[in-house]
């Protein structure tokens, strides 16, 4: 069981290691009360975490609630694709603050999923 957050600068983190029921507990305390030390904006970039479940995804969800709560803004870079095909399987894609490619991808597939419901004319 490997885990770990680290801050890159203020307001800055990176994930690493695994994301997971065993690990998720652990993470939700520490990401917090590395939280309450920024004002202000939060990055978190998860391209170290290699493997993780829903637990994963719920904790996500519990920083974005987190962030919104004490009003700062919050991004997710580099959301690992098993967790992000978890996220699409449930829609919360659709709610997570994504950033960079993911977003714009996000936005790509938003666009092809109006297209295909849109009627013809």
């Amino acid at each position: 069981m490997i885990f770990r957050i680290d801050s890159i600068q203020r307001g800055h983190f990176r994930i690493v290691g695994e994301l997971t029921f065993d690990t998720v507990p652990e993470a939700t305390k520490k990401g917090l009360a590395l939280f309450d030390e920024v004002a202000g904006e939060l990055c978190i970039d998860l391209q170290g975490v290699f493997r993780t479940d829903s637990a994963g995804l719920a904790l996500l969800i519990t920083w974005m609630r987190y962030a919104q709560e004490n009003n700062k803004s919050l991004q997710f870079f580099n959301i690992p694709a098993q967790m992000l095909a978890i996220a699409r399987i449930s829609s919360l894609d659709q709610i997570l603050p994504l950033a960079g490619k993911q977003a714009l991808s996000h936005l790509s597939s938003l666009a092809q999923d109006k297209k295909l419901i849109s009627p013809v004319s």
